[in-house]
């Protein structure tokens, strides 16, 4: 069952509880009977999109305390070390929750603190998780029957503690949101970073980068408790480093640990193991000139899947690092001390073959949808200055905007992601908005304020600082007719107003 939340309240979880026991079944409840979820069965429904696969013969469902002897929900909490790979292509997805067990107030947001203890005296066979999905937090309850092989493994995700439970159910939950566990195969990690935070996300690029900026990005990003992941390609100098091509992982820490000059990054591999063994790993010489106290600190052990390299051979084998921002202010490297007022508008809406799937070609770009973005200044700053003064002000001034762009239920419907752009057109002064949506002469004779290049991803986000006025917002895809939903975010510290200007049922 999916619940759209529109707070995040925990005391919201317990009374939900009892509407979802109530709407299973008009009987009343059996004693100790265990609850099973029916929109995401014991069976291969679960695992495929397609529901007639069968690959797993020797496949039982379980739950914990049929698995082994005293299961817990946690053991000692919670870390980055519990989150283990299984048999399963969703490194992406474990990456990132590593990355979020590292920060303890977005955690609980994700994984509430009143899931029970399976010896509880309450305990019913559910749990409880929440993502962010498309503007809200949507609550997913899911039983805790588990997939296993003959031999009663896990088949997917696991913890490093053999009886601990916490992830291999977030896992399930987050594969039901999806519709199956097949839909987690393959993906980048900005994906599911955001799924977990809500947060904005930026993308870098590796090659070239300054190893002084990239450290003092890092540090930062750290500080501000953003969640970072970094991924590999598949080159075939890696295997004798020992690092994985094609493969995500997560970024927990940066030190300089001796001196300015020696720069290291502490990297972990959602396998639980599989470690660099280079300059820096575990086993290297060159832990002999820093003390057995710092040495313990930063935990550096044996085979964990947790690892420190120089940050020049980072560079060299990482192919990009995505940093998951919680606060517009972090993302758009405001100078302002303290954060800003900002304001957050969105709206969902939807490229249809033959009426708002216009693509990118010349001829048919100003089919696709058009949103009207009217943006002023914050009325409660202004209450003292007269309304000549503050005509003048609100015309002179700027505001950072961010502005993102959302592919919607792609991973559920298995559709591949199509290429996407958004383009910012600046309204002149005087232009009559009663026609709506603007035709095809205004786009001819009009340039986009921002770049429009493609990117193949789930979400693109634009960020700019806009002077106070009127903008239409195109959002587009690559190839004309392409049909999919999609999402749009306008974040500014700014008033914000945006309205879709089609005239037509989208729905």
């Amino acid at each position: 069952m999916v619940y759209r939340d529109e707070n995040i309240q925990e005391d919201n979880v317990s009374k939900r509880r009892n509407e979802d026991v109530e709407s299973i079944s008009d009987e009343p409840p059996v004693e100790n009977e265990l609850f099973e979820d029916l929109d995401f069965p014991a069976n291969t429904s679960s695992l495929y999109r397609s529901k007639g696969e069968s690959g797993k013969e020797e496949l039982e469902w379980k739950r914990p305390k049929e698995i082994m002897d005293n299961p817990k929900f946690f053991v000692d909490g919670f870390s980055r070390f519990d989150v283990r790979q299984g048999d399963l292509g969703d490194c992406w997805f474990l990456a990132s929750c590593a990355s979020l067990a590292n920060v303890p107030k977005l955690f609980v947001q994700v994984v509430p603190k009143d899931n029970v203890e399976f010896d509880a005296d309450d305990y019913e066979g559910k749990y409880y998780f929440r993502f962010w999905q498309y503007g809200e937090w949507v609550t997913i309850v899911v039983d805790d029957r588990l997939p296993v092989n003959g031999k009663g493994i896990l088949m997917y995700g696991e913890t490093s503690t053999e009886n601990e439970f916490w992830f291999p159910l977030l896992e399930k939950a987050y594969a039901k949101l999806h519709g199956s566990y097949e839909a987690l195969e393959g993906g980048l990690g900005d994906e599911a970073m955001v799924d977990l935070t809500g947060g904005l996300y930026k993308n870098y690029t590796l090659e070239g980068i300054n190893p002084e900026k990239l450290f003092t990005m890092v540090q930062r990003s750290l500080q501000q408790q953003c969640l970072i992941i970094t991924s590999t390609l598949g080159r075939e100098d890696m295997k004798k480093v020992n690092i994985f091509g094609g493969h995500e992982y997560t970024v927990t820490k940066i030190i300089k640990p001796i001196q300015n000059d020696v720069m290291l990054v502490c990297i972990r591999n959602p396998w639980g193991a599989g470690e660099w063994n280079g300059v820096w790993s575990d086993k290297s010489g060159m832990w002999k000139v820093v003390s057995d106290e710092k040495i313990k600190k930063l935990n550096v052990v044996k085979e964990d899947g947790e690892f420190w390299m120089d940050i020049k051979h980072f560079v060299k084998y990482f192919v990009d690092i995505s940093i998951c921002y919680q606060s517009p202010n972090d993302f758009a490297e405001s100078q302002n001390q303290e954060e800003s007022f900002w304001t957050t508008v969105c709206q969902d809406g939807k490229w249809i073959r033959d009426r708002t799937a216009g693509g990118s070609d010349e001829e048919t770009f100003y089919m696709n949808p058009q949103y009207l973005i009217t943006l002023e200044n914050h009325m409660s700053n202004e209450v003292h200055m007269s309304n000549e003064v503050e005509k003048s002000s609100n015309s002179e001034k700027s505001f950072n905007t961010i502005i993102g762009l959302m592919q919607k239920y792609g991973r559920a419907l298995g559709r591949k992601k199509y290429p996407i752009a958004l383009a910012i057109f600046s309204v002149p002064k005087g232009l009559d908005l009663t026609q709506r949506p603007l035709p095809k002469s205004f786009f001819d004779n009009s340039e986009a304020i921002n770049d429009t290049s493609f990117v193949t991803r789930r979400e693109i986000i634009f960020n700019k600082s806009l002077s106070a006025g009127k903008y239409v917002l195109v959002p587009y895809t690559w190839k004309p007719q392409q049909e999919a939903d999609f999402f749009v975010r306008v974040i500014s510290e700014g008033d914000i107003t945006l309205t879709c200007m089609n005239q037509i049922d989208e729905a």
